[in-house]
């Protein structure tokens, strides 16, 4: 990397100062992180860096072990922007854990619904498709183990029937 020319030390130097000076400021509780964030957002706007500036600047300071870049190098859209992501994955792991819990629920309605026309076939023998149609129909797990429990002791299609049809 060739070093920075007169001018571009020259901003490097008055950015970083701006940088420190905002730094020391909030360090001091002068400022809250709005206002830090106000500053930050001035500095980067109109004492702007080229990227071969920030680059070098980031050098400077490594060099001497400054942490003054990472404390104030977001600017408020950076931080919004931050913001959003986590508030966004936040969301999105929500939203995955309501539609996991409902998948859930559902494959536990599917294999309720299996079990009962399995043990309903071995008890009564084959089975119309109404009361297949009749099962699908049904979302209430609670219903559908009582329905386990009538097609455990059904001795006929009939039994099951009735107690399908809310008899």
């Amino acid at each position: 990397m060739r070093p920075a020319s007169r001018g571009q030390a020259a901003r490097i130097a008055l950015h970083l100062a701006c940088l420190r000076g905002v730094q020391q400021a909030a360090q001091a509780g002068e400022l809250d992180d709005a206002r830090m964030e106000l500053l930050v957002n001035m500095i980067a706007t109109y004492l702007p860096l080229s990227a071969t500036e920030r680059n070098e600047l980031r050098v400077q300071l490594q060099r001497g072990g400054d942490t003054t870049m990472e404390a104030t190098e977001l600017t408020w859209a950076d931080r919004i922007l931050l913001r959003g992501r986590t508030q966004g994955r936040q969301e999105g792991v929500a939203e995955g854990r309501r539609e996991g819990r409902q998948e859930g629920r559902q494959e536990g309605l599917r294999v309720a619904r299996q079990a009962v026309l399995a043990l309903l076939t071995k008890q009564v023998g084959p089975l119309p498709p109404s009361v297949g149609a009749g099962l699908d129909r049904i979302d209430d797990p609670q219903r559908l183990e009582a329905l386990l429990n009538v097609a455990l002791s059904a001795r006929t299609l009939e039994e099951f029937t009735h107690a399908l049809d809310g008899g």
